[in-house]
């Protein structure tokens, strides 16, 4: 029996074997044989001798086959293996194509180190100061960098410069954090009032809008002073939560800030287990880079505090919306003052990730807060109504429809009632919500004409007790 036929007769032996092993474990028997051959031509044996004798000392192939065969067992791990490693190559190269988000990460820390501030003109200069202070709201960090003042277009004003990120940076920043906060005089005075036009109440008042991207906005707010004034106020006055900074006009370039509220060959079990610890690693990093998230909860989380809501919230309720994507969910989540209506839905490899979401603030004491939100993609629409309701006389309720169908010479529109269907009221504490929709038939909705929704609540003998206008707060586009 030559070298080679001995080799064939172990393998057989040892059981099933993939390509390379059965290459490594062949050149292992083989180097054996070699060494033991070379040893006895240096004791007189002649090569062809030594090379039979050399397999005679290596022993029965049967049997060294069959003690081999434990190290070579369970082939299934060969299988989880090599799906460990396709799956690190897909997430590999996903994540490649995610490296320019690590660009949020870099604008966020530059942004800490080195705030951006851009120059205005003063028709009479009083002063100035950079401040580099910070403002915890919520998981967000609003930065004061600069505040100037003086005449400006005729009439004395205060401008300062902020920022806003997130406390970890390369997480996304509420968008319309710096615009819903304002700029304020001593008398509490703000350079622009919506209030008496009903548009946006209470947003906007010192700023006008911001910019930015979604790791980093950059904003600029403006307040009339009068003469002796010597402060400013920056207000954070959202959802139950009020955040008040008071800023010293400076005399000179300097400004106090006073705040008023951080070497044996491995097993196939070894290998099966390094390829899946490198690719759960591989995911869990592309997960970070594309804003995935490993639970639905977290992707909710994650979409509140893109919209500002930072008091912690737990789930209501939640419905599938299987129009738009089969795993999109629409998830109720409320707290004391705050009712989020938002979507989430589940990619591959990369997770559960936030899409959209609507907040309401429920801390000014009225006894309904709802909104309805239309979805659509490819065609076909999904609609949500959803809401929280405090009045204690309101025993059940319906969701009524009604669609503009004509409009008279004075502009006035007739309506027609096109559905009307129960919303189930849930008891979560103290309080009671409802969500109820879903697909949105054609017979319906047909095309995307004007609706009014209506929330009507009823008491126990069946009165009608509440009717409310329900607005929508969202129509989305899926691509």
């Amino acid at each position: 029996m030559n070298r080679n036929e001995y080799c064939d007769r172990v393998l057989a032996q040892v059981g099933r074997l993939t390509a390379d092993e059965a290459n490594d474990l062949r050149n292992e028997l083989a180097g054996h044989i070699e060494d033991h051959a070379e040893a006895l031509v240096e004791h007189g044996y002649t090569e062809e001798d030594a090379a039979a004798r050399a397999v005679e000392l290596m022993g029965d192939p049967e049997e060294t086959g069959r003690a081999l065969r434990e190290q070579y067992r369970h082939f299934w791990l060969v299988i989880v293996q090599r799906i460990a490693i396709f799956v690190t190559i897909i997430a590999c190269v996903q994540g490649f194509f995610m490296l320019p988000m690590l660009g949020g990460v870099y604008e966020s820390i530059r942004e800490r180190v080195s705030p951006a501030v851009n120059s205005i003109s003063w028709e009479e200069f009083d002063g100035a100061a950079d401040l580099h202070e910070r403002i915890l709201v919520g998981d967000d960090i609003v930065q004061l960098n600069r505040i100037e003042y003086g005449v400006r277009e005729g009439e004395r004003q205060a401008v300062l410069w902020v920022s806003s990120y997130d406390c970890i940076p390369g997480r996304k920043v509420y968008e319309r954090l710096i615009e819903t906060m304002s700029l304020q005089s001593e008398r509490g005075e703000t350079m622009y009032d919506y209030e008496d036009t009903g548009r946006y109440p209470g947003w906007y008042s010192s700023c006008r809008s911001s910019s930015g991207s979604l790791y980093v906005h950059y904003g600029q707010h403006t307040v009339p002073l009068e003469e002796g004034d010597t402060y400013v106020r920056f207000v954070y006055d959202r959802f139950g939560e009020r955040i008040e900074t008071r800023i010293e006009l400076p005399e000179g370039g300097n400004a106090a800030m006073k705040k008023q509220k951080i070497e044996k060959r491995p097993t196939r079990a070894r290998r099966a287990v390094k390829s899946v610890v490198i690719m759960f690693c591989a995911l869990l990093i592309c997960n970070m880079l594309s804003g995935g998230h490993l639970t639905r909860a977290m992707a909710l989380r994650d979409g509140e505090q893109r919209y500002g809501v930072y008091e912690k919230t737990h789930e209501i309720t939640s419905l599938p919306a299987k129009n738009i994507y089969k795993t999109l969910r629409v998830t109720l989540m409320a707290s004391e003052n705050v009712t989020y209506c938002g979507t989430s839905h589940f990619y591959t490899l990369l997770g559960w990730q936030d899409d959209f979401g609507v907040p309401l603030d429920c801390s000014d004491g009225e006894s309904i807060h709802a909104g309805w939100w239309d979805m659509a993609r490819n065609g076909v629409r999904d609609i949500f109504y959803w809401g929280r309701v405090d009045d204690a006389a309101v025993d059940s309720a319906v969701i009524e429809r009604y669609r503009a169908v004509s409009q008279d010479e004075n502009g006035d529109y007739t309506f027609e009632k096109r559905e009307a269907f129960a919303a189930e009221l849930i008891e979560d504490g103290d309080y009671r919500y409802f969500l109820t929709g879903g697909v949105a038939t054609e017979a319906n909705y047909g095309d995307y004409g004007w609706d009014r929704v209506y929330f009507v609540g009823y008491d126990a003998s069946g009165a009608e007790v509440l009717r409310y206008e329900i607005e929508r707060q969202m129509s989305t586009m899926f691509a």
